[in-house]
């Protein structure tokens, strides 16, 4: 059985429009998924316990950043000199939140801390 005419436009439309909003919803989360591999270095993907780490923001820290990461460890502050103000120190981090971390769209890299 095949739709009448004056009902495919409409339906296309509609279905062009769920395509679009599926896209955006699930989007980020596919290209962060799609890019974790090469953010955690070899020595932290194969942490058994607790790891202090820097994680590198593709955009500068703001309080929403700040609080995401926290969910994955305990905020140890920015580290200081120059391009720090994308960067923030994390402790404490298991290695299912590191995995989690490197997931996020808006991470670039995580690293290992030395204080």
């Amino acid at each position: 059985m095949r739709l009448p005419a004056d009902l495919r436009a409409p339906l296309l439309k509609l279905l062009a429009g769920v395509v679009v909003v599926a896209a955006l919803v699930t989007g980020p989360s596919l290209y962060g998924a799609g890019t974790a591999g090469g953010k955690l270095p070899a020595a932290l993907a194969s942490a058994r316990g607790p790891s202090d780490v820097v994680v590198t923001l593709t955009v500068k820290a703001e309080v929403f950043h700040i609080g995401v990461l926290s969910a994955h460890g305990v905020f140890g502050g920015t580290p200081s000199g120059s391009g720090s103000d994308r960067q923030v120190i994390l402790l404490q981090v298991f290695p299912a939140d590191l995995r989690a971390l490197s997931r996020i769209y808006w991470v670039r890299s995580i690293a290992p801390y030395t204080p």
